[in-house]
């Protein structure tokens, strides 16, 4: 009796501690269920799941496949615990101790449109805010002017760089950090930060951003590649018939007179180009008088030697049915004679001690009207208007802005100065170009080089999927061209046949210059009148769209996934489908057409399948739809 009283209390102390055992697993068991389907929920109703220990997010189709994945917080050692911190909205917070907060909102969907908000605060000046992510299984696009830009952008590579217009090389003056992706995803990060990324570097197949204070950016998912752009662009066209600057520009021409043999262009080359301008039928077009008409960068006069009677030429142009635009730039280099009187009234950009700051302008050292400043920027522009009074030149041409040509050491707000540049341009005349606003919207210039003109139509798609619809490509036959010379007889011909159907069609080497090529001479009159009759009625019935004019294949029907590759080929509006030669020696075109019928040479295809047609010098290779033919 003694032995079994004796073990009765530890027989029900092991019974409690099994009891307590089997509560605690069950209490684990269930919160872990819970929170596996906690997280399932999330991921069910955010369409997106991310893992703080590893930092991974992947954002979801409504199947739960994977549509893009990233690595986030990069450069934060792996082994740093991530805690949760309270959040107010649908999402994910978590801090990692002394280095970063995350914060990751997701936005109510609409039409099938998920959004996600990014947010990275350092909580260190030692850390660097890195998210990267995976390029593979998709097309993309976006970016805007680049160097050795493709369609899509698969064979293109950056190193880290600047996200600013123009401070490295290959980035030009239009730019936007948007990327977008065939599987229907979107990627735009924030201007107001000093962001660095890099895209393909050495065939990473990533796609990173990187920042140091702040690193903010959106993702967004939809149902395919035109929804969601439709959705997430950061801007667009309105629906609208032509403005006054775009269908002047789409409807004329514009020459740009080259100079003579001795480099100098001048008051009698003016006059010359334009007579012969006149005479091969280009009435009503736009003179565009480039650098050469000032004597030192920042004059804004007329140089004398070269333009004895400025007032004279303008009228003569204006009499064979012309408008005159004039090429300038807020730059003032030291000699010229506004410096002075732009530096005595403090409208340039300086230091603390009111020196002006200094760059380079076309190999010269300019000072840069300070446009922030509201007075500076009154004084630019009554400069300008002076000229319209006293010459009647009609407008300008605005060049340059670009962050690589302001004073070094000018921060956060370099890349500042070009929106603000376009702001005070806008104000300037009712016709204008700049690098990156109203009226036109112009590319750098090009040497003339097929692998010059092979390049046009990827920058041209890009900028329309950034809401610049009226973009000039350059002069047909390239910009860089020595004066006395001229391009290959059959590169000038496929850049005519590239550029017919291109908003802006420009000119510096006539199809006279040609001496006598009767050929040249009748298919560019043919190619000026199919303009006329095809081209611009399909663009102004294009502008009643919030659209491009000038559209990627997969803009017709983007779940065929033909469409993406297809990146030498583009449609004007909705009805026509153009396939340019691109290439020396060719004289045939593999071509994709998109669902439906398409007709061309009065012959009746049926889309959806690639088909192979004849494209020899003289042809333009385009198809109609067939209740367009």
């Amino acid at each position: 009796a003694l032995v079994r009283q004796s073990r009765t209390p530890e027989f029900r102390f092991r019974l409690v501690l099994a009891v307590l055992f089997v509560s605690i697993i069950s209490v684990v068991v269930l919160t872990w269920h819970l929170h596996e389907a906690f997280q399932e929920a999330t991921r069910l109703s955010t369409k997106s799941d991310f893992d703080p220990q590893t930092r991974r997010l992947r954002l979801l189709d409504r199947g739960g496949r994977t549509l893009l994945q990233g690595e986030l917080g990069q450069v934060i050692p792996p082994a740093l615990e991530a805690h949760i911190c309270p959040v107010l909205h649908l999402g994910y917070c978590y801090e990692w101790k002394y280095r970063a907060r995350l914060e990751m909102r997701v936005a109510p969907m609409q039409d099938e449109i998920a959004c996600y908000e990014v947010h990275w605060r350092a909580a260190s000046v030692h850390t660097e805010l890195v998210d990267c992510y995976d390029l593979t299984g998709a097309h993309w696009f976006g970016m805007g002017e680049v160097g050795n830009l493709s369609w899509p952008l698969a064979n293109l590579q950056l190193n880290t760089m600047a996200f600013e217009t123009g401070r490295a090389d290959p980035l030009g003056s239009v730019l936007e950090p948007y990327w977008l992706s065939s599987r229907g995803v979107s990627i735009l990060a924030s201007p107001n930060q000093a962001l660095m990324f890099s895209f393909n570097a050495s065939g990473s197949e990533r796609l990173c951003l990187a920042a140091k204070e702040e690193l903010n950016y959106t993702l967004c998912t939809g149902p395919d590649v035109l929804a969601i752009h439709k959705a997430s662009a950061p801007r667009h066209p309105e629906p609208s018939n032509f403005t006054a600057a775009e269908e002047v520009f789409v409807r004329h021409p514009v020459l740009v007179p080259r100079p003579g043999e001795d480099g100098n262009l001048t008051q009698a080359t003016v006059q010359e180009y334009a007579n012969r301008f006149v005479n091969h039928g280009f009435n009503g077009g736009f003179v565009l008088i480039r650098d050469g008409w000032q004597h030192t960068q920042g004059d804004l006069t007329f140089w004398k030697e070269a333009f004895p009677h400025p007032a004279e030429i303008v009228r003569i142009l204006h009499n064979k049915g012309n408008k005159v635009l004039l090429d300038v730039h807020p730059y003032f280099c030291l000699n010229s004679i506004n410096f002075r009187a732009a530096m005595d009234g403090e409208y340039l950009l300086a230091d603390q001690s009111k020196v002006p700051l200094l760059t380079r302008w076309n190999g010269s050292l300019c000072a840069v009207v300070n446009l922030f400043e509201e007075r500076a920027a009154d004084w630019f522009l009554e400069q300008l208007r002076e000229l319209n009074r006293t010459l009647g030149v009609d407008g300008f041409v605005f060049r340059g802005g670009q962050a690589r040509a302001l004073p070094y050491g000018q921060g956060r707000w370099a890349s500042a100065f070009l929106g603000r540049y376009l702001e005070v341009a806008a104000r300037s005349s009712p016709v204008l170009g700049t690098p990156g606003g109203a009226g036109f919207v112009t590319l750098a210039p090009q040497p003339s080089t097929w692998a010059a003109l092979q390049g046009i139509l990827p920058k041209v798609l890009t900028l329309g999927l950034l809401g610049h619809r009226v973009v000039s490509p350059g002069c047909v036959g390239g910009d860089l061209v020595a004066p006395g010379t001229k391009p290959e007889r059959e590169l000038y011909f496929r850049w005519w046949q590239l550029a017919v159907f291109l908003p802006v069609l420009q000119f510096s080497v006539l199809p006279s210059d040609y001496n006598d090529d009767f050929e040249l001479t009748k298919v560019s009159r043919v190619l000026t009148q199919f303009r006329k009759t095809r081209v611009e009625p399909a663009m102004k019935e294009a502008l009643e769209e919030a659209a491009p004019l000038v559209r990627p294949l997969w803009w017709l029907d983007p779940r065929d996934h033909n469409t993406y590759g297809a990146g030498h080929q583009f449609a004007l509006g909705n009805n026509l489908i153009v396939a340019p030669v691109l290439e020396p020696g060719r004289n045939s075109a593999y071509v994709y057409l998109p669902q439906g019928w398409w007709c061309e040479d009065q012959k009746l295809h049926r889309g959806g399948k690639w088909i192979s047609v004849t494209a020899p010098l003289e042809k333009v290779t385009y198809f109609s739809r067939s209740d367009k033919c």
